[in-house]
């Protein structure tokens, strides 16, 4: 559940921390005021994008940051699982922005994507607005409406079905691409033959292309490289009079101090190091003199490597950038030409496989039908019942089905709901009757019926009293309480006769002064909630009798949670 809110600099509030009830919340102001406002900030926690005019003028920066209390053991599990392990239960989810667009989205402090925020926040908040309603008349939304009462059974079936309609529409497409008239597979076959001939030509396998370009290289080079070495051999020894020579000069070095250290001890360290250094150098002019020995200039392989890194190049323009490329590309053009070579049985071993596929559509299609029709009934009997307990007493409500001639991902089902809220009123679809106010009660109804079976621990509604008012406030007013029973819940209303029947009360007030508008959000207690029930019943006029209604509002609304209070005149 959402305990507490914290907002700062956000459009017209300046910086308040608001706290609330884990059952009914109240929140009441008037027009203007800023209750819009404060369901744009509860919307960013579950990963609504930033606006720019949301930054108030009160500093640089936006912050909306909401602690939550997290007590279902399937929700901890699931932020264990996502890299989350909450000490007592404890979330914390901060959205902050800056005029200069650095934004920051974090989770107990660390930063996170906004896709990552809206997965992990899918189940914790569900926001009902009076444009939700607009989902009642949109006839697609109606099969995901039923199938979440049963999202156990009927998700992993959905998963199921996506996965072989997925198979059927590959094999479809390797079936389409085998429809081929004689000419154009002989047309193809020639194109292939020749496609593989050529990346045959090459072991592409045993190919590296980098041992190849340093044979190259040496070759190209054999010259400049024999004259190298033949220089640095002369250095080391020659037979010409008159070169120096390393090895001659060493030999003598060596021969002097050996002398030198028989008569001198200290001197016999630096003729072992000299004697070291002349057999080292001796040994490094051998290996110069083999080398050189093995160096021989093969025209006819030069000639083949230029060949062969040139046919490599002209491989690689025409079908992909790496050897590796060129190996997957031909052998698809061998699994094709073995495909075209026995063209009918492949396609009748692909129309085989599809009607298998295709069955085992059907089937899971037929496991949903029955699963849905199941749940309508119940669903429909449920919703009749919340329905008519909101002041629709005549109220008439049932799921029609009818079937797709194609399966799709939602299976081959299509619904409907038909409803009738008058007597004599013939079954009517739901998007053709029902008025404003009769979409608030049937969407309330729909979160009531939901309520007993999904996780969401908290709704939010923003003025689902739109249109309604007297008893059928009232009615709506003991729905939500009722529902605070087992979810918190969070409503924005402008009716005496819901806020009344809450057990915590917010006041959203606008405050005007020559550096603008502020609005200001808290908490009132009992006495401040008699005068804004007494302004929600008269409006600026505020009488004794509006006062004395607003009191007897409110013990009753305490009477239906069981906290009778009595109220002094």
């Amino acid at each position: 559940m959402l305990q507490e809110l914290y907002i700062e600099n956000f459009v017209i509030i300046d910086k308040v921390s608001i706290e609330f009830s884990p059952s009914f919340n109240v929140i009441t102001g008037e027009t203007g005021s800023g209750k819009t406002i404060l369901v744009n900030a509860l919307k960013l926690l579950l990963g609504d994008r930033f606006q720019k005019n949301y930054i108030g003028n009160s500093s640089k920066k936006s912050i909306v940051e909401g602690k939550f209390i997290i007590e279902s053991k399937e929700k901890l599990d699931k932020f264990k699982d996502m890299g989350y392990e909450l000490e007592d239960g404890v979330l914390i989810v901060t959205r902050e922005v800056s005029k200069s667009n650095n934004s920051f989205n974090r989770i107990n402090g660390r930063n996170v994507t906004l896709n990552f925020l809206k997965v992990l926040m899918e189940d914790l908040i569900d926001i009902h607005s009076q444009n939700e309603n607009q989902t009642l008349l949109k006839r697609s939304n109606y099969i995901d409406i039923l199938d979440s009462f049963n999202l156990q059974e009927t998700k992993p079936i959905l998963a199921q079905l996506e996965s072989e309609l997925s198979k059927l529409k590959d094999l479809k497409e390797k079936k389409e691409s085998l429809d081929l008239s004689s000419e154009e597979v002989d047309r193809e076959k020639d194109i292939l033959g020749f496609q593989i001939q050529e990346l045959s030509s090459l072991d592409l396998e045993n190919i590296d292309e980098e041992e190849l370009e340093n044979e190259l290289r040496l070759l190209t080079n054999m010259d400049n490289i024999k004259t190298s070495i033949n220089r640095a051999s002369q250095l080391f020894r020659t037979e010409e009079f008159g070169h120096f020579e390393i090895l001659n000069a060493m030999s003598e070095i060596m021969s002097s101090f050996k002398e030198l250290s028989e008569l001198d001890l200290e001197l016999k360290p630096i003729f072992d190091r000299i004697e070291s250094s002349y057999f080292e150098l001796e040994d490094l002019y051998n290996e110069i003199q083999n080398y050189s020995d093995r160096l021989y200039f093969d025209e006819v392989k030069l000639e083949e490597l230029n060949e062969k890194l040139r046919t490599i190049t002209e491989l690689k323009r025409k079908y992909g950038p790496t050897i590796t490329d060129l190996i997957e590309f031909r052998d698809k053009a061998l699994k094709r030409l073995d495909t075209l070579n026995s063209i009918e049985e492949n396609i009748s071993s692909l129309d085989k496989e599809i009607q298998k596929v295709y069955s085992s559509c059907r089937l899971l299609s037929d496991q949903l039908t029955k699963l849905r029709k199941i749940q309508g009934k119940a669903l429909e009997k449920d919703i009749l019942q919340n329905i008519r307990n909101l002041n629709m007493p005549n109220a008439k409500f049932e799921i029609v089905f009818e079937e797709n001639e194609q399966i799709s991902s939602k299976g081959k089902d299509n619904i409907d709901f038909y409803i009738s809220t008058n007597v004599g009123q013939k079954l009517m679809p739901l998007s053709k009757i029902a008025s404003g106010g009769e979409l608030s009660r049937i969407m309330l109804a729909l979160k009531t019926s939901l309520a007993s079976i999904d996780n969401v621990e908290t709704l939010i509604f923003d003025e689902v009293d739109t249109g309604i008012s007297g008893r059928t406030a009232i009615l709506v007013g003991e729905k939500l309480q009722k529902i605070s029973k087992v979810r918190q819940i969070i409503t924005i209303s402008h009716l005496a006769q819901i806020a009344s029947l809450a057990n915590f009360h917010i006041l959203i007030e606008k405050n005007e002064d020559l550096q603008g508008t502020i609005s200001n959000i808290r908490s009132i207690d009992e006495d401040e909630r008699i005068s804004e029930i007494s302004r929600l019943i008269g409006g600026v006029d505020i009488t004794e009798n509006t006062i004395q209604q607003a009191k007897d509002m409110l013990i009753q609304g305490k009477k239906l949670f069981n906290l009778e209070e009595n109220y002094d005149e």
